[in-house]
């Protein structure tokens, strides 16, 4: 994609900031812990109940798997060296990025008092 080389999105510039965006929630989680009861409702999937419930140290999930994912796409994009890919891997990224933010906001809203 030419838009992604030669505009406002660049590759260094996506990784910065999605770096930025998922270290900067797991520190505001991390300092916001004496908020937050010691049990969250973090699985959404699972009924209504005892069985959403987990642990606090569970939000740091979503951000941990973004930045691991970050990680590999950075692997695979040095490997393969394909346009199509690297915009494919940016977009998912921030798209993870985005839905990990917005939940972890969520949760910490819901629950905390903040």
């Amino acid at each position: 994609m030419k838009q992604l080389k030669e505009g406002i999105f660049t590759w260094k510039k996506t990784i910065a900031t999605i770096t930025a965006v998922n270290l900067t929630t797991m520190v505001f989680t991390y300092l916001e812990l004496h908020r937050i009861p010691s049990i969250v409702p973090l699985y959404y999937g699972n009924p209504t109940g005892a069985e959403q419930l987990g642990p606090v140290s569970g939000l740091f999930i979503p951000p941990s798997f973004v930045l691991v994912s970050l990680v590999t796409a950075i692997l695979i994009n040095k490997a393969y060296k394909n346009d199509f890919l690297e915009s494919l891997l940016i977009l998912s990224l921030s798209v993870l990025t985005v839905f990990s933010t917005v939940t972890i906001f969520k949760i910490l809203f819901l629950v905390g008092n903040l």
